[in-house]
């Protein structure tokens, strides 16, 4: 699922509408992937090889050695190719893989996009993985004193289901005016408040 360039400009505009509520500054990062997950299909095809290879032994005992170290070989490369590919190769890593991954991604995006870029500490990473079904939100200092992780909870569980739903835009347009409506009474707006962090999508 990507999103189109028409589709991008709406959720800036949604990023500018929210950032007029609150004081909080918004950046928006979006990734196919967290990881490439490139060893995973490696260790399911040898796993597979090898029960091949067994059950080949068991149907045909009197096959040579070599005709059976063929059908594994065969197997693990054709395996190898088709696990190789995006998304599922993602869905061969465990969750609470996809999950690390995908939560050191969005910290490296936090660090390079968000943290200690607005003059208050009021900035907020809204991060999806497609791949892995995540969404995550990172906050900076000043926001995190003053409300608890589990805030954002109900926002992060209604994006996940609505982008599972197929409406990927329409889910993080959402996220983000409930950011703001959640902000907006500990961080209201400031006169001639300056925009700290582009409005923009960021695509990885």
């Amino acid at each position: 699922m990507t999103l189109t360039s028409e589709q991008e400009s709406q959720i800036a505009a949604a990023v500018a509408a929210a950032e007029r509520r609150t004081a909080a500054e918004f950046a928006v990062v979006i990734t196919p992937a967290s990881d490439d997950y490139a060893g995973f299909p490696l260790v399911w095809s040898g796993a597979i090889a090898l029960v091949a290879g067994g059950l080949t032994a068991l149907l045909w005992p009197t096959m040579s050695v070599l005709d059976l170290c063929l059908v594994q070989g065969a197997t693990y490369a054709l395996t190898t190719v088709l696990l190789s590919l995006m998304p599922v190769r993602a869905r061969l890593a465990p969750p609470y893989v996809r999950r690390t991954r995908a939560e050191a991604l969005a910290d490296l995006q936090f660090t390079a996009r968000v943290a200690e870029r607005t003059r208050d500490g009021v900035g907020l990473l809204l991060f999806v993985s497609l791949a892995e079904h995540t969404a995550i939100i990172r906050v900076d200092h000043r926001i995190a004193a003053a409300l608890p992780p589990s805030t954002w909870q109900t926002i992060i569980d209604d994006l996940v289901q609505g982008a599972r739903a197929g409406r990927l835009a329409e889910a993080i347009i959402a996220a983000i005016d409930a950011c703001a409506t959640t902000l907006a009474p500990a961080f209201p707006p400031k006169p001639n408040q300056i925009n700290e962090i582009a409005d923009r999508v960021t695509t990885l």
